[in-house]
């Protein structure tokens, strides 16, 4: 999730760049960022029923990814 950076660094940083680093950084480290922020990979199909246990039970978690069947 990339969205600016400081004001500061706005003449070196612009959002092509931004862009084209947070790929590069993917590609080189992507398998080992998901390890280690996404907490939990959800069919979309389970969509509703996760989300209801979600705010019932409050489970721990970093990030959520619903998954889109191909």
């Amino acid at each position: 999730q990339i969205g600016r950076v400081p004001a500061g660094l706005a003449d070196t940083w612009n959002r092509k760049r931004l862009s084209e680093e947070t790929l590069k950084l993917l590609t080189q480290d992507g398998a080992a960022i998901r390890a280690a922020m996404i907490t939990h990979v959800v069919p979309f199909d389970e969509a509703p029923a996760f989300l209801s246990h979600l705010i019932e039970h409050r489970p721990e978690f970093l990030q959520i990814v619903f998954e889109i069947p191909s």
